[in-house]
């Protein structure tokens, strides 16, 4: 309340967005160095040829600052012998990841798909409650999706080796199931995340899903089956070769059986928004070709890079939540809610799928951590984890641990009690005025934040808090032509004026369900407003088809006609489950306090 309305502040909350902050931090100080890296494309007597990279010159790590250097090198080695000097052969194995849990499956849906954690989370929860899969009725796909378990039952561990057996060489099932150790800090109340019918798989019930549906349980029934199968075998070459005082390095990796990976391996991602060394680590490398120690090489051609230092990345949703697990930091059903949170308060927005801190969001934290440090301490959170598990363990006695804590809180509340307000003056910014100099503050208003210049009522200069926080499109306001932004707002994102509060002109969006038209005419339903703000649903091939409905639609067989979707209907207290089929009369009234379990269209 010292800063503005509306705003908050949470032990797991505050600590994310002091993460994405000092991150943003990181990256402002951050200064790129040149440096350049010099490959040569080499070949052996036999096929194929192969590239190596330089690593060391006269024993030490190699370090080119310019061009100038790097092109002094290369004049010198191409009148140099290249010669293999040492052959390195390693075997290893490759054993299979654990079965997923709430943050793994949130950070690999992100990776692969770029389903925010929201979205994941609702999806698995679909999963879980049920679906209809075909004569087989309402089956519920998945596990609880909120654990941070790893543990399996033994029933579950029994149907993936009958299947395993089933479906693979006696080779691909290890000789006993594989048991794996939950971290310390694990709650154990759930199993991990698996599927729970092992004649379910997911080419099965492809049908009876939509296609995000499909792919988070394809993945998450991968994973499982992967994880009871065998380890890989990798033969792992590493080639050092002299070319006088310049060492080169070429490494390569043959799989020499795949065990688990011919089921699951991680793919690719649809874009380098993160990179780690995981993923990069699947990607196996391609063979080296034969050859014996001291055999002199051709070079084929010299390649000079210039290269600079990156910053560390900005986080994204998976990135924020594996670095949050990895602190000890939150439980797996707070994933969620803390970043929408985030995003709620504009503390943070989003670009290109990385969080970036808005002045608001770097102001709150640096001011918590000023007022507050024991509360913004990392350790501090994760200790306080920690005595709410041996709490929950009956370890430590809760009444002993409140009065610590709260003794804590109290002189934290004395102390914040008397800090001074800075809601009528502004939150200070930086950033200078471009009218007067003086420097700008965040102001809250009737319409909600803005930035104003520190010198009103002299200079009346203002801005938008969020006009370079929105992302702006090509189409153009049709009350002012002003670009139209993307905005979020308390039910969502909208579309709206860039020009606002000028211009209040807002879009009425339409959003498709995925539901077939009751009507068979081919269309599905959408999501729509009626010039009165009230939402409807109608079919997507209007004015071909006129299906309209103000009833909530939901992915549910009607028991009487055998159509896809029912309507459900509020109204003086009584849900009303209806046949979305004009032809049919089946209708249904639902016990109080009982809600139709079907997918919702929205």
């Amino acid at each position: 309340d010292k800063i503005g309305q509306r705003l908050s502040a949470g032990r797991v909350q505050s600590i994310a967005l002091r993460l994405i902050c000092e991150r943003e931090k990181e990256i402002q100080n951050f200064v790129p160095e040149e440096y350049w890296s010099i490959t040569a494309v080499l070949r052996a007597s036999q096929p194929p040829s192969f590239s190596a990279n330089l690593v060391k010159i006269e024993g030490k790590k190699a370090k080119i600052p310019n061009e100038a250097e790097a092109k002094k090198i290369v004049n010198e080695l191409q009148k140099l012998p290249f010669i293999l000097k040492k052959i390195k052969v390693k075997a290893k194995k490759k054993t299979p990841p654990p079965p997923y849990i709430t943050s793994t499956l949130q950070q690999d849906c992100f990776r692969l798909f770029r389903f925010p954690v929201k979205k994941t989370m609702a999806i698995a929860q679909r999963l879980y409650e049920g679906l209809e899969v075909g004569e087989r009725g309402r089956v519920g796909l998945i596990t609880y999706m909120r654990t941070d378990s790893v543990r399996v039952s033994p029933l579950a561990l029994a149907g993936a080796k009958k299947f395993i057996q089933q479906n693979f060489p006696p080779e691909y099932l290890p000789p006993k199931a594989r048991i794996y150790r939950n971290k310390r800090k694990a709650q154990d109340a759930h199993e991990a995340i698996r599927p729970t019918y092992f004649d379910l798989p997911p080419e099965k019930v492809r049908p009876y899903l939509k296609p995000e549906e499909f792919k988070v349980y394809q993945l998450i029934w991968k994973r499982f089956i992967a994880s009871q199968m065998s380890a890989a075998q990798i033969e792992e070459t590493e080639f050092e070769i002299e070319a006088g005082r310049y060492q080169f390095q070429a490494k390569g990796e043959v799989v020499r059986f795949d065990g688990y990976l011919i089921l699951y391996r991680k793919e690719k991602e649809p874009s380098p928004v993160e990179k780690t060394s995981e993923s990069r680590e699947e990607n196996l490398p391609e063979n080296l070709p034969p050859v014996e120690e001291g055999e002199r090489l051709q070079l084929l051609d010299l390649k000079s890079k210039q290269n600079f230092t990156q910053p560390p990345p900005r986080y994204t949703e998976g990135t924020l939540v594996r670095e949050l697990e990895a602190r000890g930091i939150g439980r797996p059903s707070t994933y969620a809610p803390i970043i929408a949170t985030l995003q709620d308060r504009v503390y943070v927005v989003k670009e290109k799928g990385k969080f970036i801190p808005t002045d608001l969001g770097m102001y709150v934290t640096d001011f918590l951590i000023q007022n507050f440090p024991d509360l913004m301490d990392f350790q501090f959170t994760a200790r306080l984890e920690e005595e709410l598990d041996r709490i929950s363990e009956g370890q430590r006695e809760w009444r002993d641990y409140l009065r610590s804590y709260y003794q804590l809180l109290a002189e934290d509340l004395a102390r914040a009690s008397q800090l001074e307000s800075v809601k009528a003056k502004g939150i200070p910014l930086e950033e200078k005025c471009p009218v007067c100099g003086r420097p700008l503050v965040i102001k809250e208003g009737r319409f909600g934040r803005f930035k104003a210049c520190s010198g009103f009522p002299e200079c009346t200069y203002r801005e938008s808090l969020i006009k370079k926080e929105v992302k702006q499109l090509e189409e153009k306001c049709p009350d002012c032509g002003a670009p139209l932004v993307v905005r979020k707002g308390k039910y969502g994102r909208f579309i709206a004026c860039s020009n606002y509060p000028r211009c209040h002109y807002v879009k009425k969006e339409t959003q498709d369900t995925g539901l077939p038209c009751p009507l068979g005419c081919g269309g599905t339903l959408i999501k729509r407003q009626s010039r009165r703000g009230k939402v409807f649903y109608g079919c997507s091939n209007f004015p071909r088809c006129d299906f309209a409905t103000w009833d909530e639609p939901i992915q549910q067989t009607c028991p009487k006609c055998s159509s896809k979707v029912l309507l459900k209907k509020k109204t003086k207290g009584k849900i009303i489950l209806k046949c979305a089929n004009p032809k049919c009369s089946y209708e249904e009234e639902l016990p109080q306090n009982e809600e139709a379990e079907g997918d919702p269209g929205d």
